[in-house]
This record gives structure tokens, C-alpha cells and sequence, in this order.
């Protein structure tokens, strides 16, 4: 578990867009979860530009 307030400034340092929604509300946040939602979300991009590019 980490500190809301922690876990936006890690954002900050590695240049990662963390959006308000990724957030689940509360004082901590569960990294594992955290990182599960993060990966899905980079797969789900990398689908959708392959998409467009046509592969």
C-alpha cells in the first residue's frame, strides 16, 4: 500500500499519465492493482494503435 500523495509524485518523477480515475479513491493505494489497471490500459492503447496502422 502506498500513500495517494506518494503515488502522484512517482507519476510526476517517471513522467507517467496517471489520470484521476486511475485513482480509486481513499488514502492508499494497492500498487499491485495500481499496476495491473496501468498495464491493461498501455495494452489497450498499443491494440488500439496497431489497429490504426493496420497490423
Amino acid at each position: 500500500m502506498i500513500c495517494v500523495e506518494s503515488f502522484k509524485i512517482a507519476a510526476i518523477f517517471t513522467h507517467t499519465d496517471i489520470k484521476e480515475e486511475d485513482l480509486l479513491g481513499g488514502d492508499e493505494i494497492n500498487m499491485c492493482v495500481a499496476m495491473d489497471q496501468l498495464f491493461q490500459r498501455m495494452r489497450n492503447e498499443g491494440e488500439s494503435i496497431g489497429i490504426e496502422k493496420g497490423r
